[in-house]
């Protein structure tokens, strides 16, 4: 049984998923969040030499995170590991566990590629929706479909309305298909019918 026990060096708050570790900070002043976090990011690079564990800083990434108002006045973030200097990233967004995280906390990035990504199950779906009959449809439809709308949904739920509205439209969809119904029909009985209410 292999346990990491990396999680007792650090002096951060830090989130770990297998092999995917995520260091965060807060601190009154840019500079001091460096100091931090390169502190820290030393305490790593130690833990794996003493575990045989490689180590490829290039890969690390860094975001800043805050409101645009504050991102915008504070200075640039300065991180070390390993004699690496780690540099911010240029998109201001990264992809942590499948979700896409914007520095300024908001949602767009994320929502759009979702919506691209469940356009592309729907067109899936629809080319099953006379092949198959309903439980299976409604069992094909919650795998590929509903599962990848609701992953890390408490998180991004919070985004604006027109984009909940996207999402939305999407499901209303999905179930028409699975349902095989018309427009017409409210999304309402839509929903109690498949049991997603």
């Amino acid at each position: 049984i292999f346990y990491s026990d990396l999680l007792f060096l650090l002096d951060c708050d830090a989130e770990v998923y297998a092999d995917d570790s995520t260091l965060s900070e807060t601190g009154a002043s840019v500079r001091e969040i460096g100091e931090k976090l390169s502190s820290n990011c030393e305490k790593v690079v130690g833990w794996m030499a003493s575990n045989k564990l490689k180590l490829n800083a290039d890969k690390t990434h860094l975001l800043k995170v805050g409101t645009k108002q504050r991102i915008q006045l504070t200075e640039d973030l300065k991180v070390d590991m390993d004699e690496v200097a780690l540099t911010e990233s240029k998109e201001k967004c990264e992809l942590l566990l499948g979700v896409q995280i914007q520095s300024d906390l908001k949602w767009h990035v994320q929502v759009k590629e979702l919506v691209g990504k469940l356009r592309k199950r729907l067109a899936g779906l629809r080319k099953l929706k006379y092949l198959v009959p309903y439980p299976i449809r409604k069992m094909i439809c919650q795998g590929i479909f509903n599962s990848v709308l609701v992953y890390c949904l408490p998180l991004f739920g919070g985004c604006n309305v027109g984009e909940l509205k996207n999402l939305q439209t999407l499901q209303n969809e999905a179930a028409r298909i699975v349902t095989h119904s018309g427009r017409s029909t409210s999304r309402i009985t839509l929903f109690n019918q498949l049991g997603w209410m």
